[in-house]
């Protein structure tokens, strides 16, 4: 299974070049997968360091900028320093934006960018009323998506 998934994101990256698609998000591995068995974890993990491994050329030929959100403090550390690598790599690529969502929970994204707002207030560098929708977005780890 989690095999297939390599394989069709793979296409769906094909497909996105293919169509002038700009922008596409997927998840890797979200929070909840935690409550997966060691055996089962570890092997996802495994599994995304080789097809990581393996893409970043084809991402680069075909001008995909990859990006990742979510708290990479939980990942082995070669996986940090390869997401590092790949997204170095592929910085300056314009043709599709693909944002990896890994160890991502989009409540722990809000509650992180409401933290961070009260933090600024609690600082005097903005005030209660400075708080708007677009405040927040930019405190968001998505707001790396175009």
């Amino acid at each position: 299974g989690h095999e297939a998934g390599i394989v069709a994101l793979r296409k769906l990256v094909e497909c996105s070049v293919a169509y002038g698609v700009r922008a596409v998000t997927v998840y890797a591995f979200s929070v909840d997968n935690w409550k997966r068995g060691e055996g089962e974890r570890s092997f996802i993990f495994k599994l995304f360091e080789t097809c990581l491994q393996e893409e970043i050329p084809k991402l680069l030929e075909n001008n995909v900028r990859i990006q990742f959100i979510g708290n990479r403090d939980a990942l082995s550390g070669s996986l940090q320093l390869l997401m590092k690598r790949a997204e170095a790599a592929t910085k300056g690529n314009k043709t599709l934006h693909l944002t990896i969502a890994i160890n991502y929970s989009a409540r722990e994204d809000i509650v992180s960018a409401a933290q961070s707002v009260a933090k600024k207030v609690a600082e005097e560098q903005i005030e209660v009323g400075d708080i708007t929708e677009q405040l927040l977005e930019n405190h968001l780890s998505t707001n790396v998506i175009p």
